[in-house]
């Protein structure tokens, strides 16, 4: 009998190893799972950190070419210069027909419209 003990023993001893082996198959594959969906998190965020590079160079790009034109517009327009007498000048007013509805001629001639 002792024989038949030690049997069923080992054969429960089996049995709790054969379940244990399934168990760590199964979290094998949970596992193996996660590192896929790691590595595609991985993938997208690299894609996106390229993305946002390329996207600075072609920002400091643009600012260096707005710099070159700016500087090219300041230069063009520093060619020009306003005398004193131009300052005071007054800017000619648009003539609006005498007949128009709500206007009043003003002291110097010129038409007012009233509002």
């Amino acid at each position: 009998m002792l024989t038949q003990s030690s049997l069923s023993e080992i054969a429960s001893t089996v049995g709790k190893a054969s379940i244990a082996t399934e168990q760590i198959a199964q979290a094998s594959v949970q596992q193996a799972e996660g590192i896929r969906q790691i590595l595609a998190g991985t993938d997208q965020m690299n894609m996106v950190t390229k993305r946002a590079a390329a996207n600075a160079e072609e920002s400091a790009a643009a600012a260096q070419e707005l710099t070159s034109q700016a500087e090219s517009l300041n230069g063009m327009v520093g060619r020009f210069s306003l005398s004193e007498t131009s300052h005071n000048t007054r800017v000619a007013e648009t003539p609006r027909p005498l007949a128009a509805r709500g206007s009043t001629p003003s002291r110097e001639g010129r038409e007012l419209a009233v509002w």
